[in-house]
C-alpha cells in the first residue's frame, strides 16, 4: 500500500506556465533591447512635446525596475502616460496615420504586459515585444522627419 504512494510523491512537478509568487524578476534587466536612438532632428521635436517626454521618462523606468512589484507600477505608470500622450495635440510631423498607428500597437504591448504580469505568466517575451514596438515607433519619427517625398503624392485629393 506504501508502493502507490511513494511513487505518486516522487512524481516530477509539472510546469503550468505560472510564475511562482516571488518578488524578484523573472528575467535580467541586462536582457532587453537597447532602445533606438532618434536622430538630431527627431529629437529636436519631440523635446517640445511634453506629453511625449513623459512616457520617454516613465519608459526609462522599465530598465530600472528590480523587482515584480516595481514592473507592476512601472507599466500601470506607463499605460497612464501612454492615454495622455495619444489624446495631446501632435507636432504638425508627427500628426500623421503612421504614428498614431504606432502607437496603438504600443499600447497593445502595453496591455499584453500589464495582463502576463496580473495572470504571473512569464511577461518577458511581452516586455521585448513592447520595446521592439517602441523602438519601431521612436524609428518611424525618423523616417518621418528624413521623408523626402512630396506628400501630395500619397494624399488622396487631387
Amino acid at each position: 500500500m506504501l508502493l502507490p504512494l511513494l511513487i505518486f510523491s516522487c512524481k516530477q512537478k509539472q510546469d503550468t506556465g505560472l510564475l511562482e509568487d516571488n518578488s524578484e524578476l523573472g528575467f535580467n534587466v541586462d536582457e532587453l533591447p537597447e532602445r533606438y536612438r532618434v536622430n538630431s532632428k527627431s529629437a529636436a521635436i519631440l523635446r517640445s512635446w511634453v506629453e511625449y517626454n513623459a512616457f520617454e521618462t516613465s519608459f526609462d523606468a522599465l530598465y530600472n525596475a528590480t523587482n515584480r512589484e516595481d514592473l507592476i507600477l512601472t507599466i500601470d505608470n506607463l499605460i497612464e502616460k501612454h492615454k495622455k500622450w495619444y489624446n495631446s495635440t501632435y507636432p504638425d510631423q508627427f500628426d500623421k496615420a503612421q504614428i498614431r498607428s504606432r502607437q496603438k500597437v504600443l499600447r497593445t504591448y502595453l496591455l499584453k504586459v500589464k495582463s502576463s504580469l496580473d495572470y504571473r505568466t512569464d511577461y518577458q517575451a511581452a516586455i521585448i515585444e513592447m520595446i521592439d514596438s517602441y523602438n519601431a515607433l521612436r524609428n518611424q519619427f525618423d523616417v518621418m522627419v528624413n521623408s523626402t517625398l512630396d506628400p501630395k503624392l500619397l494624399s488622396d485629393e487631387e
